[in-house]
């Protein structure tokens, strides 16, 4: 079974024979990927005019990011185990993954 990631999927598992099994969509990383970024896009752009050496919401930033990696890992690892399962389920003896595609999310983990 080969795993692949789309541009509009996050990862769709084909056989041998090329012929699709199992399809994970994802936009909810999506969304969150882009949520956060703008976030932090938002904060870069307030900091600007702060006239303090650290801005005033740097903890609220740093506490986003600790959230935004803490869900984006355990949404990453609950699909590779979903995943797993099928496999398994599926008796495949060999999983490849391709990752040539990188346009589906940016920065996903």
């Amino acid at each position: 079974m080969t795993i692949r990631i789309a541009s509009d999927r996050l990862l769709i598992a084909v056989n041998p024979r090329n012929e699709q099994l199992w399809v994970y969509n994802g936009d909810h990383l999506r969304r969150w990927s882009f949520e956060h970024r703008a976030q932090l896009q938002r904060w870069s752009e307030d900091a600007k005019y702060e006239n303090r050496p650290v801005p005033s919401f740097s903890e609220r930033r740093r506490m986003a990011a600790r959230k935004y990696r803490n869900r984006m890992e355990s949404a990453t690892h609950e699909i590779a185990a979903q995943l797993a399962g099928y496999a398994k389920q599926r008796h495949f003896s060999n999983v490849c993954y391709d990752d040539a595609e990188h346009a589906f999310c940016e920065g996903l983990p």
